[in-house]
């Protein structure tokens, strides 16, 4: 019945789980459609307290209560107290108390408030003593009448702890009635409002728009899964363009976890333009855009601040380069802000910024914690590992007879160093992985140019013997093994010391190679010291293949890039985040012409569709600067003047020997240039490899200056982490309608109980604070640790799956599920049977 379109560029196929999975966002599907922050009174949601889709003041909804006969109690609904709820803050003053009322066949005349209709208004401090209850009463001289505004004032001589509206038909009352914005604030200045004041939230939710004929509400009308969706729409007929929000109430977070945020969204005629591509993350405001927006929490008490945004709104801008588009995921993952200002919550909504145009679902918003799983991919990511990429010692010992020279060199940094004091019992050198088909290296048929420089340090003359010689030896073979010719340059050892001098050879092949393997030799006989650099063996006409770090310039698992204008991308010992190495990059601003320059990692395996971390440490010294040029999350915009770490997914099946498929191509992550020096600063997103018709096999990381950039910058400490969604640690709001809050602090009985092979475990806390649960074995020994976070009062669920900390399953036995919260300690049972 609907079309799913899925972007590979920035989502995959993400399985959700919405009845017990990770997914912190309550309601994140829209299906509870009790109200936010209002909840029955003495009466069931559906039945006789409703919302009604029919009736309405203003807006698309209303209150709505409806007796047939009286009742035991007043019925109606009751709002969460609005004291200090979120941007509230009420003070001591006058109060203008208002709120719209529509009567239905009610019951006329009422002889006591037992048989009345109308607003209760109820301020209470913080011991829970009243300060005053003020009622506005609706007119019921008549059966029927249409929407009247009621009025009234409260006067407060000290600040309330809690303001709480009730909607109620008395309990001898009968009939249908109707309630819409519902207000009340101080006269002279604002200080607080009634949350969901028109009925036209769901649980959980909130909105933001203008009565200029655009909207966003929940609607039946479209859906990615289940019934119910957000709809937002402005048409170009609007009298102005404006802003529009739906969101939701913030969720807990831990300060410095990672949290995956998605949605999915369908477009129908929203303005378009070839330019708007689907963007990750970004803080760039741009008004024609419709998104995905989030942002970090930093209150202590989420529920009753909402001051402190660390980091502000975060932009994840959908699709419009058509004006209509299918149902698309939306998914990116971000690192709770820690350090000065730490994340406390997060909130998410579906935003048209204050240009957009047309129709707009958004529907299955998630949040998930999402951990490391596994070691780093990249390999010598710190750089530790010496010995040169492509190359291993032949018959000698790294460090020892064979070494890298950074003393010696024909060009660049480095060469090959082979050092023999005495004769050997075989051949000893350097020998090059098979260069035939390695990544872009395509060797074909054809006349191949053999090239590379050598010098000579006391050398033993006149070798009467290819066993006293030193050369270079290039071994050309088929698919089977077989060889289709060597050839070997040898050096002059007619002097003992000889300085850098070009060696050259030919050869011939009647057919493509599948392996080409190059040694750099001293003879078993040969002795003295031997330095080789810039090795090559190419076709002559074309360029079909070169030899990997021919130049002894790449420590293992590495590449470079750069041109020979005074500018450099070399392993260096003078600065290192850990150990004793990392790689620097400069390019002064005296270079001859400014070009780019790359130290790449080789590429390592990949899943398609999981997401990864990709991270680096990076230091700069005197490098070119702005005030405009901070951090930035993931982008595609290749910007000259930028360094940054770099990245792309590789999509060739052989990571090994291609390197033409790059689904989604390079991506940046720029580094802090807002000052020309700065201490090492860790960089690092997440982002999830692409699925679908182009699926990622591998991932290659970068140092990068961009072609105008000029200083000095050291980069070390390159990882690649796999991530998944956290094991047990989605918390799951079962707050009733929106308003119920616990009485006491408890653990319920666990189900199922006993378990296999995962339980649920419910709690409620009556009041917010810093949550932790345990599970410890029947000798008291920690098992597990669920949840160590601040969290609202509420009642909640958490599912353990029978794992230690380590992940390993437990044993058959008694576990203890141990909640502490504000010197609060409650406990309950659970019973595994394997």
């Amino acid at each position: 019945m609907k079309k799913t379109c899925l972007l590979t560029m920035v989502v995959g196929l993400i399985l959700l789980n919405f009845a017990f999975g990770d997914n912190l966002i309550g309601n994140g599907s829209f299906e509870d459609q009790s109200p936010a922050f209002w909840s029955p009174l003495n009466g069931t949601f559906g039945e006789a307290v409703d919302i009604s889709s029919t009736e309405q003041y203003a807006g698309f909804h209303s209150f709505e209560i409806t007796k047939s006969a009286a009742s035991s109690d007043v019925v109606g609904w009751v709002s969460d107290n609005n004291a200090t709820l979120y941007w509230n803050n009420a003070t001591a003053g006058t109060y203008a108390l208002t709120g719209y009322v529509k009567t239905v066949g009610v019951n006329t005349n009422p002889a006591s408030d037992a048989e009345k209709v109308g607003i209760v208004y109820e301020f209470k401090n913080a011991s829970g003593g009243e300060l005053t209850t003020e009622t506005v009463w609706a007119d019921q001289s008549v059966a029927d009448k249409d929407w009247t505004k009621l009025t009234g004032v409260a006067i407060l001589t000290e600040a309330p702890a809690s303001v709480v509206v009730k909607l109620v038909m008395g309990k001898e009352a009968t009939g249908t009635v109707y309630f819409d914005n519902i207000d009340c604030n101080t006269t002279d200045t604002w200080t607080m409002g009634i949350f969901n004041y028109g009925a036209e939230d769901v649980n959980g939710w909130m909105d933001w728009y203008s009565e200029n004929g655009s909207y966003a509400v929940v609607t039946d009308a479209e859906a990615h899964t289940g019934s119910y969706s957000v709809v937002m729409e402005q048409p170009d007929t609007c009298s102005q363009l404006n802003e529009l929000v739906y969101y939701s109430k913030p969720y807990p977070v831990e300060a410095g976890e990672w949290y995956k945020i998605g949605v999915w969204v369908k477009t129908e005629n929203v303005l378009d333009s070839s330019e708007f591509e689907p963007t990750y993350i970004t803080k760039e405001g741009i008004p024609e855009r419709i998104s995905l927006c989030y942002f970090f929490h930093g209150d202590a008490d989420i529920e009753t601040a909402w001051d402190k945004l660390p980091g502000g709104d975060k932009f994840v801008y959908i699709d419009q380069r058509e004006a209509s588009t299918g149902w698309t995921h939306y998914v990116v993952a971000e690192q709770a802000p820690a350090g000065d200002e730490p994340a406390t919550g997060i909130s998410v909504r579906a935003r048209f910024n204050n240009k957009v145009t047309g129709k707009a679902w958004f529907d299955d918003f998630t949040v998930e914690k999402i951990i490391i799983d596994g070691d780093n991919l990249i390999g010598n990511g710190s750089f530790e590992d010496q010995s040169p990429a492509f190359w291993s010692p032949l018959n000698g010992t790294f460090g020892e007879a064979v070494d890298i020279s950074s003393t010696e060199q024909y060009a660049g940094f480095h060469s090959f160093e082979i050092t023999k004091s005495a004769a050997s019992s075989d051949v000893v050198g350097w020998v090059s992985d098979n260069n035939a088909t390695l990544y872009w290296n395509n060797a074909t048929a054809g006349t191949y140019a053999l090239t590379g420089y050598v010098k000579t340090v006391g050398v033993n003359t006149n070798p009467a013997s290819d066993a006293e010689k030193v050369g270079i030896v290039y071994e050309f073979k088929n698919a089977s093994g077989g060889e289709l010719t060597t050839e070997t340059v040898w050096a002059d050892q007619s002097v003992a010391d000889k300085d850098w001098t070009k060696l050259t050879g030919v050869a011939i092949l009647t057919e493509a190679p599948a392996s080409v393997v190059v040694k750099l030799v001293m003879g078993k006989e040969a002795t003295g010291t031997v330095y080789f650099d810039n090795i090559d063996c190419n076709t002559t006409d074309t360029w079909t293949m070169g030899i990997f770090n021919y130049g002894a310039e790449d420590v293992n698992g590495w590449m470079d890039w750069y041109s020979e204008n005074g500018s450099y991308a070399v392993v260096t010992d003078a600065e290192a985040h850990t150990g004793s190495y990392s790689v620097v990059m400069e390019q002064p601003d005296t270079c001859s012409q400014l070009n780019e320059l790359v130290y790449y990692s080789k590429p390592y395996p990949v899943e398609a569709g999981e997401w990864y971390k990709i991270g680096v440490w990076v230091k700069t010294e005197n490098v070119l600067d702005s005030s405009e040029f901070e951090p930035t999350y993931i982008t595609k915009e290749g910007i000259p003047e930028r360094i940054s770490l770099c990245y792309f997914f590789h999509g060739d099946a052989d990571i090994e020997t291609a390197w033409d498929k790059l689904p989604g191509g390079d991506k940046f992550v720029y580094i802090d240039q807002r000052e020309a020096s700065t201490g090492w600063t860790h960089y690092v997103v997440a982002e999830q490899a692409p699925a679908g018709d182009e699926p990622a096999t591998g991932i290659s990381v970068r140092a990068r200056f961009n072609n105008k950039v000029t200083g000095k910058a050291w980069f070390d400490d390159f990882t690649v982490e796999k991530m998944k969604v956290a094991p047990g640690t989605g918390i799951i709001t079962d707050k009733g309608f929106g308003g119920d809050i616990p009485v006491k602090y408890a653990i319920m009985d666990n189900y199922p109980n006993p378990f296999n092979p995962e339980t649920r475990i419910v709690y409620s806390l009556p009041q917010s604070g810093k949550v932790n649960l345990t599970v410890y074995n029947i000798l008291g020994q920690k098992v597990r640790n669920l949840t160590d976070t601040v969290q609202n009062a509420g009642t909640f669920t958490l599912t353990w799956d029978a794992r230690n900390d380590f992940g390993q399953n437990v044993p058959t036995g008694i576990y203890i599920a141990v909640l502490t919260i504000n010197n609060q300690r409650v406990t309950r049972k659970m019973v595994l049977m394997r």
